[in-house]
Parts: structure tokens; C-alpha cells; sequence
């Protein structure tokens, strides 16, 4: 038989959503005990999750979920139930219950889920013209996406664009927003290989990067003045980056 309390608590946690979610009662050993009952408590109406009876014959009384018992120390023992599958609705209070009365309790916090965001970028940035930008994130409500730059030779990034950009939402929930962040800019050939990040200011650690690279808007003016053994060695390349309409023939 598991030994009982002097005391119960309650390990309160955040958890991104989509995730485990642990859900721990710690008992600190003293005593014997029937069984501790885990409930969500608010918001909405009270819901019984599990209970963990002795001898050890524990039940889940909600869908995707499950118990197990450990011993974080000589001295505690912890009765987990994990939901598979944390939703943002499953954020809220919880608290378990011995049947002698004793009770402890807690919060249950989900976040925006780890998504990494998806970034939409011309195949061709001709120097010198305007280009257009998009990355989507998810983030907390309260988040937001931003672009982060490197140039090359440089260690770190720092944030920029601000002032081309602007952000939307396309959709949401109670823990998290979908959010687009839209960008018009003109590249020179001063930007080449500089290094853009698209960040998720919460929850942090999201990005993803890409590089710049910047095709000379040269590249574009080729006429008939081009010398043809050039223009045979290279112009599958210009049909790919040009605007078909830019570009001359010469006789081949």
C-alpha cells in the first residue's frame, strides 16, 4: 500500500497545445490512504479526470488520457494523469482530493502550439524591383510575428523591416493566433546573401530563415549587342529569373 500524507499538493505547469499535458498530484509519505481523485474544477462545470486507489487499480474517466504513478524523491510520490493531446480548452484549475478530505489545487496553462512558421518568397528577386514577402506563424494571443536580418560576415541577427510590414490575422482560438505577416520591399545587390528570419515573439524559439539571394536586374537588359556564345551558355538561366517579356532573342 501506497503510504499517505502530511501533505498534497499540486504541481501547476504550462504546456504548448497538441501536447502531453501532465496533470501531478504529489503525495509527501506518512500514512496509508484509499484514493485521490483528480478534478478539473473551472472553468465550466467540475469534471472527474481519474482516481488512484489502493492497491494500485487506477481509472480514467475522460477520453485520450491515461495515469501512472512515480517517485520524484524518497519521500513523494506523484500520481499523473496525461491528456495526449492538450487542447487550449484544457487550460484551468485542477485539484485533487484524498478521500480523507485532504484536497490541493492549481493551474493547467496551454499555449500556442510549436508550429514552425511558413514563409512565401518569389523563386527570382530581381534587384531594384519591388518584391513581395509573407511568412504565417502561430502565436499566443498576445504574440506577434517579425522579421530578423543578418548580413553576411555578421554573428547575430537583429530585427528589421518593420516599416514595409504589416501583420494580420487569419484566425483564432483561446490560446493562440494564426497570424500573417506581409512585406513589399525593394532589394539592391547590397542585400545578397543576407540572411532573413521570420520570429514568433511567443511563444519564442519558433523561426525559420532564408537567404537572399539577388539577381542583377543586368541580367534582364541582355539585347541583341550580347554576344551570342554568352547568350547560348546562359540563357536557360535568364528565361528562369527574367520577366519573359524583358528579354531579347538574338539570332542563334
Amino acid at each position: 500500500m501506497i503510504a499517505c500524507l502530511t501533505e498534497l499538493s499540486f504541481r501547476s505547469a504550462t504546456y504548448p497545445a497538441y501536447s502531453p499535458v501532465d496533470i501531478t498530484c504529489l503525495i509527501t509519505a506518512s500514512a496509508s490512504f484509499s484514493s485521490v481523485a483528480v478534478f478539473k474544477i473551472a472553468p465550466g462545470p467540475e469534471v472527474q479526470l481519474s482516481v488512484f486507489s489502493n492497491p494500485e487499480s487506477d481509472s480514467v474517466l475522460v477520453a485520450n488520457a491515461q495515469t501512472r504513478r512515480s517517485n520524484p524523491s524518497s519521500q513523494q510520490v506523484a500520481l499523473t494523469t496525461t491528456l495526449l493531446d492538450g487542447q487550449c480548452q484544457d487550460s484551468g484549475t485542477y485539484q485533487c482530493r484524498q478521500d480523507s478530505g485532504n484536497s490541493a489545487q492549481g493551474e493547467i496553462t496551454i499555449t500556442a502550439p510549436l508550429v514552425t512558421p511558413t514563409v512565401t518568397v518569389p523563386d527570382d528577386i530581381i534587384s531594384n524591383k519591388e518584391v513581395s514577402m509573407q511568412c504565417e506563424g502561430v502565436t499566443d494571443p498576445g504574440g506577434s510575428l517579425f522579421w530578423s536580418l543578418r548580413a553576411p560576415g555578421r554573428s547575430t541577427f537583429s530585427r528589421g523591416l518593420d516599416d514595409v510590414s504589416t501583420s494580420s490575422q487569419i484566425s483564432s482560438d483561446s490560446c493562440s493566433v494564426t497570424r500573417q505577416l506581409s512585406t513589399r520591399q525593394v532589394f539592391d545587390m547590397s542585400w545578397n546573401n543576407t540572411e532573413v528570419r521570420c520570429d514568433v515573439s511567443d511563444p519564442a524559439g519558433n523561426s525559420v530563415t532564408f537567404p537572399l539571394l539577388i539577381i542583377s536586374e543586368v541580367l534582364c537588359a541582355i539585347d541583341r549587342r550580347t554576344v551570342k556564345s554568352d547568350m547560348r551558355r546562359q540563357s536557360l538561366k535568364f528565361i528562369a529569373v527574367c520577366d519573359i517579356s524583358q528579354l531579347v532573342y538574338p539570332d542563334l
